[in-house]
């Protein structure tokens, strides 16, 4: 049994938006860095609050010989691609813990946002940009 040729377009429309649909859904259309990526990116940007904090109290110059405080429990809440500088990069949203570094129990407990900015790099590379850039 052929189909009118009225719906030969329509269903390949249609094929074309599920095909579509599906490698969305996948992350090949809108790959995201894997969880080990981002909580890397989280612990850097910690990492660098933390220098620029004690920097700007004039407190320990040997950066390398301070104990920070390591993100934990990090929770990813929504992803979008957007461009800077006029390429392609992935903005991460979500939330996270700190443990660790002298922190307190209630300190531990506090529940705090992030924000990152991630560019692919490669296939399995991604680098943190700095949006002010």
């Amino acid at each position: 049994m052929a189909l009118p040729a009225i719906l030969r377009p329509a269903l390949r429309a249609m094929l074309l938006i599920v095909l579509w649909g599906g490698l969305w859904g996948c992350g090949w259309v809108n790959p995201a860095p894997p969880r080990s990526v981002v909580a890397e990116a989280v612990a850097q940007k910690v990492a660098q609050t933390q220098v620029a904090l004690q920097q700007q109290l004039g407190g320990i110059t040997d950066t390398e010989a301070m104990v920070f405080p390591q993100p934990s429990g990090i929770h990813v809440t929504g992803h979008h691609w957007t461009t800077l500088n006029h390429q392609p990069t992935l903005e991460v949203n979500g939330t996270y813990h700190l443990k660790g570094g002298g922190l307190g129990w209630g300190q531990q407990r506090q529940t705090r946002p992030f924000s990152l900015y991630l560019r692919r790099a490669g296939d399995d590379q991604w680098i943190m940009v700095n949006p002010l850039e």
